[in-house]
């Protein structure tokens, strides 16, 4: 952990009363933040996001106090309101970054798999294994803050968007490794692939979750095995899916032709 950077006295600014940590700001005193040399104001907001990220893995949002995450950001505790107005808003942005990372980094995984599916792999089934093939500390620390989230998603309308945006990213992710190894599916409409997508995810995410909670007692479950188990099943469940008698068109298709 960095030592906290204080900020010179001459940059010190008149305090705002009346507002703090009560009505959802982030610091009482308005410190102008200083700035590490090199660094840059982008470069300060990530290492602060990083800075919410070991916190809220080690102790989770409710032990992510504003002092802590400054500390971890190696920041005063009042500067963290010149990057970030709200600890909701840093905690937002957060999510939001986590969930374009992980999004991104499945979409690559599937374009490599693309030419692969010819060789008689199931890209459903990798897609599952691919979730459980990283470091177990790893893991189990993006599953605490991911498990975090999804538990604000319904009283926290910004980190519900975020949550949903996700979700539906990773749906149509879902989909698409279902059409590389079921092609004859494409002709299925909109609502039938985001149906099955949502299956797909379901059995990723409950093998996810399982394997997180299994990991805090004294039997876990070794994590490259169980991504093959929990790879079977996704296979099967795409395997499974009955292909349509008739080619459907989209609900949006129709919306259209009907002006």
């Amino acid at each position: 952990m960095q030592p906290a950077i204080q900020p010179p006295a001459h940059r010190r600014v008149r305090p705002r009363t009346g507002r703090g940590m009560a009505d959802g700001q982030v610091g009482g005193d308005a410190l102008k933040a200083p700035v590490v040399p090199g660094e840059g104001r982008a470069g300060q907001r990530e290492r602060i996001l990083d800075a919410l990220f070991d916190v809220m893995s080690s102790s989770g949002t409710l032990g992510a106090s504003v002092t802590e995450i400054a500390e971890a950001a190696g920041i005063a505790r009042g500067a963290l309101h010149y990057y970030f107005a709200s600890k909701e808003e840093l905690k937002e942005a957060l999510m939001r970054r986590l969930g374009a990372g992980y999004v991104g980094r499945l979409a690559t995984f599937l374009d490599r798999e693309a030419g692969r599916v010819a060789d008689g792999r199931s890209a459903v089934a990798g897609l599952a294994r691919w979730h459980f093939s990283g470091d177990d500390d790893e893991t189990a620390r993006l599953l605490a803050v991911w498990i975090d989230y999804w538990g604000q998603a319904s009283s926290n309308e910004g980190i519900g968007a975020a949550v949903f945006q996700v979700q539906e990213q990773a749906r149509a992710l879902c989909v698409r490794a279902l059409l590389l190894d079921r092609p004859e599916l494409s002709a299925m409409s909109d609502d039938e692939h985001r149906l099955h997508g949502a299956s797909i995810l379901a059995v990723i995410e409950g093998g996810l979750l399982q394997w997180r909670v299994a990991a805090r007692g004294p039997r876990p479950l070794p994590s490259v095995a169980f991504g093959e188990v929990i790879g079977a099943a996704a296979a099967a469940i795409a395997r499974a899916i009955s292909p349509p008698s008739f080619p459907h068109r989209s609900r949006s298709l129709l919306s259209v032709e009907v002006r």
